[in-house]
């Protein structure tokens, strides 16, 4: 996609717990990197908050070494695991992405607005970007919009795509947000 569209965004790559438990991750991410010519400020990797806290210490240290290699880290799925808030204030983390359970309702559920204006509250302090993920009302992104919620994601925008029409797809988007973008 960067040969041939030059397309420049991140790409996310969720990590499961083996996957992240790997000694030699960081040192195989640069390979593959160096290999594919991809710089790894292109690269998001995506924990889950079980996945960190499983061995917090060592988890510490492992995305140290990934972000030492510019690797973006994001906590997927945040406030449906088990975070302990002093490991949390540790973790050399980019974003944190808000559990779409948490917005699926946030329209009508005053607990769901609560807990998303907490999350937010909390990534403003940690200097984390936020993303919603589970998008699908015009609603929602008003809400999210109001707390100071960075972005979103979600089938408002685009359902799942296979990878010949997301070219397109991302190409069209881009042409709208620079036309929007020079008036």
């Amino acid at each position: 996609w960067r040969k041939k569209q030059a397309l420049d965004f991140p790409i996310a790559i969720n990590l499961s717990s083996i996957q992240f438990n790997q000694n030699d991750l960081a040192s195989r991410t640069l390979k593959v990197c160096e290999l594919h010519k991809v710089p790894t400020a292109a690269i998001e990797f995506e924990l889950t908050e079980s996945a960190v806290m499983s061995k917090p210490d060592e988890a510490v240290f492992m995305l140290q070494e990934l972000r030492k290699l510019g690797i973006r880290i994001a906590i997927d799925d945040f406030g449906t695991g088990h975070s302990s808030l002093s490991y949390l204030k540790k973790l050399p983390l980019d974003i944190l992405k808000i559990d779409r359970s948490f917005v699926r309702e946030l329209h009508t559920d005053s607990d769901d607005v609560a807990i998303v204006e907490t999350i937010v509250a909390l990534s403003k302090v940690l200097k984390l970007e936020l993303v919603a993920e589970g998008v699908e009302l015009e609603a929602h992104v008003t809400l999210l919009r109001s707390f100071g919620v960075d972005s979103a994601q979600g089938y408002l925008f685009s359902k799942p795509l296979p990878a010949e029409e997301f070219i397109n797809f991302f190409s069209q988007r881009t042409d709208t947000i620079a036309a929007l973008n020079d008036h």
